[in-house]
């Protein structure tokens, strides 16, 4: 009865959804900058007229003429198209985002399902030669049953030089893998999950074979961990569709004090198999006591067919080493399916073990529905 009702969660999913953030299994077909397709310099949000063309060309399974452009090419005005796309050297680029989820997740001592309306957000920049300014707002989920409405990332980027940027207001500093997939522990055991952007301070420079963030952050009222933070992330291209990172952050709180420390890789053989990996060495300290750890995960992805990807993930955090039965795990199939441009369909299954919780184990389901502008 529990397999049937992961199949019928399954099926009843096919025909729906599009990536929430950033790809990086975009490296199979030789991008290693996020700056090629979004206009944030770490990738994720408000996409580039390129990155929409590339949401049709080599990403969706069908689409008429035009399809990936704002409202799906509906503006036939190109004047006006070009306005509010993000083509002008003066001008603005519009997006935003309808994200829904359908969770199940069982165990032996109980089970749930739920359908959570995870995000409605829209998302605009404003262009002046080398200055753009960026802003979103959208409604979120609140605890189980309530909802906010408010503008969780801001910025202003300059670019004084090709390759060379200068970003300030709130958003994620680059730590690790922007994969999209919330469902997965690393981006929240390390803080950099979405919901988790703060005040930042950003320089970045991006060449052919290297890439450098260098950001300064600061935690707005009402964050996790309220604390001060410094973070370097550098990035080698070594080929054409390969690259490693190397990311290093140290956060300052009054409550503990946090040093992350990860290594990690992109991996394309063809334009089919991509694995993604990524580890992160996690220290905190307070007054009391010192812990280290470590989070990591593995993404491997295969498409079988334009816009179909069968995919493999394997996930652990163990927090505190000197805890034998400090860790969790969690590990599965997946799928995504670009039907056409704004539109994407995933869905994962996941056997998870928490050996913090009473060794306690259970299957979890995931389908993702996902709309963008």
């Amino acid at each position: 009865m529990k397999a049937l009702s992961f199949v019928l969660l399954f099926i009843f999913g096919m025909g729906f959804a599009a990536p929430a953030w950033a790809f990086p299994e975009m490296i199979r077909h030789g991008y290693t900058s996020c700056m090629t397709c979004h206009v944030s310099p770490n990738g994720g949000g408000l996409m580039t007229p390129y990155g929409r063309s590339m949401s049709k060309e080599i990403l969706s399974r069908h689409a008429y003429e035009g399809e990936e452009r704002l409202f799906h090419g509906a503006l036939d005005a190109e004047g006006l198209n070009s306005w509010l796309d993000g083509s002008r050297e003066i001008g603005f680029n519009v997006g935003g985002d309808v994200r829904w989820v359908q969770s199940h997740k069982e165990s032996n001592d109980a089970r749930e399902r739920r359908s959570i309306f995870m995000q409605a957000e829209i998302e605009a920049a404003a262009q002046y030669k080398t200055l753009t300014l960026t802003g979103a707002f959208g409604r979120f989920p609140k605890g189980r049953d309530e909802f906010v409405s408010r503008s969780r990332k801001w910025s202003a980027i300059y670019r004084p030089l090709d390759g060379v940027s200068i970003r300030a207001g709130r958003f994620l500093p680059s730590h690790g893998l922007l994969v999209p997939e919330h469902i997965y522990l690393t981006r929240k055991e390390l803080g950099f999950d979405q919901g988790f952007e703060r005040n930042a301070l950003e320089v970045a420079w991006v060449t052919e074979k290297f890439t450098i963030f260098v950001t300064k952050t600061k935690d707005p009222d009402g964050q996790l961990f309220q604390e001060d933070g410094l973070s370097l992330r550098v990035e080698q291209t070594l080929a054409e569709t390969k690259k490693w990172g190397l990311s290093v952050y140290r956060g300052d709180g009054p409550a503990q004090d946090r040093l992350l420390v990860g290594a990690d890789a992109q991996l394309a053989f063809g334009h089919s198999f991509v694995t993604l990996a990524e580890i992160n060495y996690v220290e905190n300290e307070n007054t009391a006591v010192k812990t280290r750890g470590f989070v990591g995960m593995s993404k491997t992805s295969y498409e079988f067919t334009r816009g179909v990807f069968a995919q493999l993930f394997l996930e652990r955090s163990h927090r505190d080493v000197g805890n034998p039965l400090g860790y969790r795990d969690g590990f599965g199939p997946g799928f995504q399916f670009f039907p056409r441009p704004h539109w994407e369909l995933s869905g994962h299954w996941i056997r998870r073990v928490d050996a913090q919780n009473s060794q306690r184990s259970g299957d979890e389901a995931y389908l993702l529905l996902h709309y963008y502008l």
